[in-house]
């Protein structure tokens, strides 16, 4: 069937599925688009003034506390994602951290060598990150507007926030150089586990969130970025949290548990050695599964 959305996507979506989440947040599988989204998309204006203003308070009030009590592991994950990209790389040069929050990647990135700029639209995010890497360049303004030009660039948890996803890949483009990286990290939907675990869950579909205007699972956004002039090089994953749902750890009803869950993941990740854990997180992302999804593209052709 054929209707007519609102937001910044294609005015006419085609959807052949269609999934209702918690109070009633409508998901398509759009084949105008070709992957997942909020219907109707939700208006870009509003999404950037909550951003802008409260995101954080609003949506993520723990998050830096959370950052802060698990630093050590944050920087590990981070460590793991840059030497994938160290490993397609021709060297340490300028990365653009794009939606970069607290500054807790670009640390990472700074650490191993990187010289870094990130972009939020969060103040209070920006104002935090200066404090956190020094050494890094920040500015607060929306993607949109920036201007720059860089070896590698990084989105994490940002693509499905966007009401354009494919206007941003564009906007990557401009600002890598010729065969420049680009690493993306964001949920990974409609898993084998997901499946699984919506089965058992007290909150079902407790993964489609307002503030989530995109879902998408590998194959769509690997057929995205190949949309968007971009190649994908390599890929990881994340632990795939839903698995504790199948034992009996539910923690779609009690935040507690899902603290809980992850405190568990940390400790056997912290206690593998990098080789093994990385080699672990790619055999995972070949099978589709796992948490969210960590891909490296490069930058090719005209687009």
């Amino acid at each position: 069937m054929k209707d007519t959305g609102t937001g910044a996507a294609p005015n006419k979506h085609t959807y052949e599925d269609r999934v209702v989440g918690p109070d009633g947040l409508r998901v398509i599988q759009c084949q105008t688009c070709r992957f997942a989204h909020q219907y109707p998309i939700p208006d870009a204006g509003e999404l950037a003034d909550l951003y802008k203003a409260h995101f954080w308070e609003d949506h993520k009030p723990e998050a830096l506390h959370e950052f802060i009590e698990q630093r050590d592991w944050w920087a590990m994950t981070h460590t793991d994602w840059l030497t994938m990209l160290h490993a397609h790389s021709p060297g340490v040069a300028h990365l653009l951290d794009m939606g970069c929050g607290y500054g807790y990647f670009a640390h990472a990135a700074d650490a191993m060598g990187w010289m870094v700029h990130g972009v939020d639209i969060s103040p209070k995010a920006v104002s935090y990150a200066k404090d956190v890497v020094p050494a890094a360049n920040f500015y607060c303004r929306p993607w949109e507007e920036h201007k720059g030009r860089y070896q590698a660039v990084s989105a994490l948890w940002l693509i499905e926030h966007l009401t354009d996803p494919q206007a941003f890949l564009s906007k990557a483009r401009s600002w890598l150089d010729d065969d420049g990286l680009l690493l993306i990290v964001t949920p990974n939907e409609w898993t084998e586990a997901q499946r699984l675990a919506d089965e058992k869950a007290a909150n079902p579909r407790w993964w489609i969130h307002p503030t989530h205007v995109n879902y998408f699972t590998f194959e769509t956004m690997e057929t995205m970025l190949e949309r968007n002039g971009f190649r994908v090089v390599d890929k990881m994953t994340t632990y795939p949290m839903e698995n504790f749902i199948h034992i009996g750890f539910d923690y779609t009803a009690d935040n507690g548990v899902g603290r809980i869950c992850h405190r568990m993941v940390e400790q056997i990740e912290q206690r593998a050695d990098q080789k093994a854990r990385m080699k672990s997180y790619r055999s995972l992302a070949e099978q589709d599964e796992g948490r969210d999804m960590v891909i490296l593209a490069k930058k090719h052709g005209d687009g």
